[in-house]
């Protein structure tokens, strides 16, 4: 994985438990940069965090990396 820092995206963290396990997250990443082309969704669906790895191609287009 490149060194690069990702820019984080938080779906469903709406509860008071969410937006402390939400705090947690984003502790762990550092502040990316504004031109880092890297992006990490976590998903929350019934109490189950998903996460997925994305590059941006351009301004609004994302790829998926990894496998489904």
């Amino acid at each position: 994985m490149s060194e690069a820092y990702p820019h984080l995206i938080f779906h469903n963290f709406s509860s008071r438990l969410g937006q402390r396990v939400s705090n947690i997250l984003k502790y762990l990443f550092p502040v990316p940069k504004e031109d880092s082309r890297r992006v990490i969704t976590f998903a929350n669906q019934e109490d189950f965090v998903s996460f997925r790895f994305y590059f941006r191609l351009r301004e609004f287009k994302m790829a998926a990396s990894g496998s489904r």
